[in-house]
């Protein structure tokens, strides 16, 4: 029974290292994304619904980032592409199916992304 007890406490605190690091790689492509963008709004992408750090959030975001036709337009697109590749593997572990709203606010993508940044340090702080 104690074996038991020791295998779920190993698996459980696994999930959480492997989630900590999927967003610590997601911060590290946002700034690399970020640091190819210009400042102001080249490319607009619809706000997020759900503005907290739920799994529904980092959905959100990669639904946005992969449905919008401006960013796949956009040159240095290898590193949105990395960033919209490693949201999918996030969400493969925590969400299956989010809607996001086709009519919403605007926002430049880069506002979007530091916007996006800063919930992934949150999500960051909250796992470790």
């Amino acid at each position: 029974m104690k074996t038991v007890f020791v295998l779920l406490a190993v698996a459980v605190s696994c999930v959480f290292v492997e989630s900590s690091r999927e967003l610590k790689e997601i911060k590290v492509s946002i700034d690399s994304v970020m640091n190819k963008l210009p400042k102001t709004g080249v490319v607009f992408v619809i706000e997020p619904k759900h503005r907290n750090c739920t799994d529904k959030f980092f959905c959100q975001v990669e639904k946005i980032l992969s449905g919008n036709n401006g960013v796949s337009k956009l040159p240095n697109f290898s590193y949105v592409d990395n960033l919209i590749r490693r949201l999918e593997a996030y969400n493969k572990h925590h969400v299956k199916n989010c809607t996001i709203e086709t009519t919403g606010e605007e926002i430049g993508l880069f506002q979007f992304l530091q916007g996006v940044r800063k919930r992934v340090q949150d999500a960051i702080a909250k796992s470790t």
